[in-house]
């Protein structure tokens, strides 16, 4: 996916529309939670809940072996 192309220089520093909007969209929720993470992981964690076939399963791993030295 391609970015937006158009970059705003604001106090010397290049900042990006589409960066922009999604700092503001976390500030906005963080905000909704009176910044408790605790709180915020818990919201997700019941919206995941909603909608499992939405979330990405990969088989586990197995152990690596310890090198002995």
């Amino acid at each position: 996916m391609k970015g937006s192309g158009v970059l705003v220089f604001v106090n010397e520093k290049a900042t990006d529309p589409v960066v922009e909007e999604v700092r503001r969209i976390r500030r906005l929720y963080a905000e909704r939670f009176g910044y408790d993470i605790h709180a915020m992981v818990d919201a997700l964690r019941k919206e995941e809940q909603k909608h499992p076939q939405r979330l990405a399963t990969f088989p586990s791993k197995p152990p690596r072996s310890k090198r002995s030295d």
